[in-house]
């Protein structure tokens, strides 16, 4: 099992975190005034709270204030809403990646346990990103078993990216399609590999239905 602090694709994750955030700051500020965020949030609207969470950590209508934002993601993680666990755990992730030692971080089982927590609240991408944690053993011991359901649960959930790669895992039997003596063995099922990037496809993933062109 490697720490979350030496799992250098976490930079990848945060990246992809920031970009999701920008995309939808218009969507934070459009929304309703902070004022009216701040009051929907106390009368836990968990989405106002999630967006008022956004803004300080972007500084959108208000000062950046990181324990704010941590502790407003907090509150509406706990009373499960799925977004604010998984924002919270890339918070904690992206802080671990630059090693920024003024913010503390919790254990990895708990930052574990938030992306677990979004996945089991409907947010896919928390499913794909436990998937990655027990493929790579990152935080966690490597249990494959355990990788492929939770990359079938974001599939089964309209992850077409996550279709395909699942997919090319199956037919393949390797965690590296393509690079097999760089990945771990997966137990080959091409039925289900084929089904899988199927579903990719239908959902629009072009790489797999390329691949099932060629096929």
């Amino acid at each position: 099992m490697q720490a979350l602090r030496d799992y250098s694709i976490f930079l990848f994750y945060f990246l992809t975190a920031m970009m999701c955030t920008v995309a939808a700051a218009s969507e934070i500020t459009s929304s309703s005034s902070v004022s009216d965020q701040e009051a929907a949030c106390k009368k836990e609207d968990l989405q106002s709270c999630y967006f008022l969470a956004e803004r300080y950590l972007l500084g959108l209508g208000v000062s950046h204030n990181k324990e704010m934002a941590i502790s407003l993601l907090n509150k509406a993680c706990d009373r499960g809403h799925g977004k604010s666990c998984l924002k919270l755990g890339g918070w904690y992730v992206a802080t671990i990646t630059f090693g920024d030692s003024k913010n503390k971080t919790p254990e990895d089982s708990v930052i574990i346990g938030l992306f677990d927590k979004s996945c089991e609240l409907g947010e896919m991408e928390g499913c794909a990103y436990m998937g990655t944690f027990y493929v790579e053993g990152a935080g966690v011991d490597k249990d494959i078993s355990k990788s492929i359901s939770y990359f079938q649960k974001a599939c089964d959930g309209g992850y077409a990216e996550v279709c395909s790669g699942l997919g090319m895992m199956l037919i393949k039997g390797s965690t590296v399609p393509g690079d097999e003596k760089r990945g771990s063995a997966v137990p080959v099922d091409k039925k289900r590999g084929q089904a899988s990037l199927q579903k990719g496809c239908d959902l629009g993933d072009k790489k797999a239905c390329k691949y099932l062109d060629e096929k």
